[in-house]
């Protein structure tokens, strides 16, 4: 189940990069402060949030991902981000062809999300593998010793 969730925006990223384009409108994009605390820390993020307007066969659609992959940034990216995408502004946008309403104004994964996915992957495959080696190990040297 854990591989279907880190997969999911991986799959769709490598897919998105053959996706037809056509040319979007972005309505608003601004940069928006997550704060997450936890027992130990308080952090700070800044999230782009943006809405643009496309339309595929005549038919108009309302896209909100940049790209695939959750991508967190310093106030200085974000800000920056919505500075490259002002309201008003003509845009690319690349849509599934079999399913127009999914869209992303960049196609693929950023590297940063795709780190993070083949980290965590890593993280919760290697110690129950190699739990379960140590366990049929186990069990095979006292086979044998009865």
């Amino acid at each position: 189940m854990l591989w279907i969730l880190l997969a999911f925006p991986f799959v769709h990223g490598i897919r998105s990069l053959g996706w037809p384009e056509t040319d979007g409108i972005v309505l608003a994009a601004e940069a928006e402060r997550t704060v997450e605390t936890d027992v130990r820390a308080r952090r700070d993020h800044q999230e782009l949030r943006i809405r643009y307007r496309y339309a595929v066969d005549e038919t108009h659609y309302t896209g909100t991902r940049i790209r695939y992959g959750h991508e967190r940034r310093t106030s200085e990216d974000a800000t920056a981000f919505a500075r490259r995408y002002p309201a008003g502004e003509h845009v690319p946008v690349y849509y599934n062809p079999g399913r127009p309403g999914q869209a992303v104004l960049q196609p693929g994964i950023s590297l940063r999300s795709l780190a993070l996915r083949a980290f965590a992957g890593l993280i919760f495959t290697i110690p129950p593998a190699l739990g379960a080696i140590a366990c049929f190990r186990y069990a095979r040297r006292s086979a044998a010793s009865t």
